[in-house]
């Protein structure tokens, strides 16, 4: 991992507060470009049926396709709801807003769904959670013609690049800069300078590049149906994650590695006595939806 900040002799790393901001560079003749909208949410908790946004933000780009480049800020915006009951103390201390800041705000949704449907891809750091609160808040999320979204946490391989956390906060500090994070502005904004930043490998020009690339691949679904629980360790280790409904552990992948992981598994399930491995191909709209129910088929 390339140390960002360390100074010339090696014994200092010098990390510049993030003061907000998007820096762009004019769009290239007949360069492909795409609307991207930055999210980010802060809510009373961490539970979509039971918890509430109180605030919104988003930001709004242009970028090059092949680049991943911002060449264009079209806007940044930002709200506060009232969620009709006090915020939680640990709330209030994580994010700063308190209920005098809330109180009687609403956010317009009129206007942010005309945001929404503007942008062809919604890009959020772990977008299975903020795209599950916007989908408790608005119920035109999954309407025809909304924009698919894109997880900047699950599409980059941040560990694999070296970085031993993989929240916003920490990969900031890795490339460099800081920030005063949990209010969604900045976050939203602090996450669009991250993605413009070189990975060191995967030849990708940008973060945003790579995530704009893994948008097109095909994913797909693998699940252990029948493993037994002795399994349950060497699953987690790989990344799967248990699905009370479905009684199975599963996990996505790109569909390049499939036939590897479909053996792994078929290995695992003769080992342990029992099971079987399953797949199911996953559209790109409906990768980081809660709504998401695979149609599993046999290896």
């Amino acid at each position: 991992m390339r140390q960002h900040g360390l100074t010339a002799n090696g014994e200092l790393i010098v990390l510049q507060r993030f003061h907000g901001g998007v820096r762009c560079r004019p769009a290239q003749p007949d360069e492909a470009l795409q609307r991207v909208l930055f999210v980010d949410v802060e809510t009373t908790g961490l539970d979509p049926g039971q918890d509430r946004v109180i605030e919104l933000a988003v930001c709004s780009v242009e970028v090059s396709v092949e680049s991943g480049v911002v060449t264009r800020h079209r806007h940044s915006a930002n709200w506060l709801e009232d969620p009709g009951r006090p915020l939680p103390p640990e709330i209030v201390a994580l994010t700063g807003i308190r209920d005098r800041d809330v109180a009687g705000q609403r956010i317009p949704d009129p206007e942010v769904r005309e945001i929404f449907a503007g942008a062809q891809m919604v890009v959020a750091h772990n977008a299975r959670f903020d795209r599950a609160m916007c989908a408790s808040r608005f119920d035109w999320i999954d309407a025809p013609g909304m924009p698919p979204w894109g997880c900047s946490l699950e599409q980059i391989d941040w560990r694999g690049l070296g970085h031993r956390h993989a929240d916003l906060g920490s990969l900031a500090r890795d490339h460099g800069f800081f920030f005063d994070a949990h209010r969604a502005t900045l976050d939203v904004e602090a996450l669009v300078k991250l993605l413009q930043f070189q990975p060191e490998v995967h030849g990708a020009p940008t973060y945003l590049a790579e995530l704009l690339a893994d948008s097109r691949r095909s994913t797909w679904a693998v699940a252990a149906s029948g493993a037994p629980y002795e399994a349950r360790g060497e699953l987690r280790g790989r990344s799967y994650r248990w699905d009370p409904d479905a009684k199975h552990w599963w996990r996505m992948l790109r569909g390049e590695r499939l036939d590897e992981e479909v053996e792994w598994l078929r290995e695992l399930c003769i080992r342990h006595g029992s099971g079987r491995p399953i797949h199911a191909q996953v559209p790109f709209a409906e990768r980081f939806a809660d709504t998401f129910h695979p149609n599993w088929a046999p290896c």
